[in-house]
């Protein structure tokens, strides 16, 4: 098989991103994706991601592309899940994501991602085209950290319980956080979903 055709099976499923991990993973010379690059075959797009413009454009690719910038390691978080999920009308500057403790991805990313450490449960990702995002709970949990405008976290929340996307239970957790988030907006607020 081609080096091409390799990288291409890869990249059909990552919506056309590859990075050197996936290169070495099928036996393909990181460095060739570099000389792709020059050659017009592919698109770097970050620090270790390129893309073939042969993929179609979709929605959300800038958030597989950081998903792939965290060596895969990442997951959308914070006000980007909030985004992705269509929770509420919220619109980050910046591409959030949820790495594992300890992991320090690239540096490269500069302004264009904001990296949080969380030690998130398999129960506490999902797909959603294709991205792995966190799911709406810990999505609100999130924004409720970060102190975003609680207006957006109560249609967040509203919005969550009418699609069916939060339980009951939920809702009254994080209500509570919200609330207690209210009472003392300086004082870091444990939040549990």
């Amino acid at each position: 098989m081609a080096l091409i055709d390799l990288l291409l099976e890869v990249a059909g499923e990552q919506r056309g991103f590859v990075t050197p991990a996936d290169a070495e993973a099928v036996g393909v010379n990181p460095v060739e994706l570099r000389k792709m690059a020059a050659r017009g075959r592919l698109e770097h797009i970050a620090h270790g991601v390129y893309r073939f413009p042969t993929f179609p454009r979709r929605p959300n690719d800038e958030l597989m592309a950081a998903v792939a910038w965290t060596g895969k390691r990442g997951v959308v978080a914070g006000r980007s899940a909030l985004a992705l999920h269509e929770l509420c009308d919220v619109n980050p500057r910046r591409v959030e994501l949820a790495v594992p403790p300890g992991y320090r991805p690239r540096k490269a990313g500069g302004e264009r991602y904001r990296v949080r450490h969380a030690r998130l449960r398999p129960r506490d990702v999902e797909v959603v085209d294709d991205v792995p995002v966190v799911v709406p709970a810990v999505a609100i949990a999130q924004a409720i950290a970060d102190h975003i405008d609680p207006r957006l976290i109560e249609q967040a929340i509203t919005t969550g319980r009418r699609r069916g996307d939060i339980d009951a239970r939920d809702e009254e957790r994080l209500r509570d956080c919200l609330a207690a988030e209210r009472l003392h907006p300086t004082r870091r607020v444990r939040h549990v979903v």
